[in-house]
């Protein structure tokens, strides 16, 4: 049996991750990505809560990731990649507590504002920007 380095583990199991999320793309295409609270509101209404992430909606969660994040006024989430984001190998679910502003994702502009949840597919260049001034 070969052993293998921690290195050589390690690319493995990163391309193995990428060859996966490259997959997830052509068939994520139809998933709806900005849900707008009045929408959510509405539904709600309807039921006591509704589905996002789902695979039976096209989604493919194998892990979660979950975190609090502030983006200042007037001011882009990781200005290091300006020009085209970042992009990561699970699905991104965000809600804006406050603010307004914008995320591109995949090259379309979609505009949040407080009470709006942006659900990203997995492997999608992406940034957010927050255009007000909170």
């Amino acid at each position: 049996m070969e052993v293998k380095s921690t290195k050589e583990v390690h690319t493995e199991l990163t391309m193995h991750s990428v060859r996966f999320a490259k997959d997830e793309q052509g068939r994520r295409k139809g998933q709806d990505v900005l849900f707008k609270w009045p929408e959510i509101e509405k539904k709600l209404g309807e039921h006591k809560h509704i589905y996002v992430v789902d695979a039976r909606l096209g989604s493919n969660n194998h892990t979660h990731r979950l975190w609090y994040d502030v983006i200042p006024p007037h001011t882009e989430e990781g200005q290091d990649w300006r020009t085209l984001g970042h992009r990561h190998t699970v699905e991104a679910i965000i809600y804006f507590l406050k603010g307004h502003g914008h995320s591109i994702i995949d090259g379309v502009r979609y505009d949040w504002g407080p009470g709006d949840l942006l659900s990203v597919p997995m492997f999608s260049w992406h940034r957010h920007i927050n255009d007000g001034a909170r």
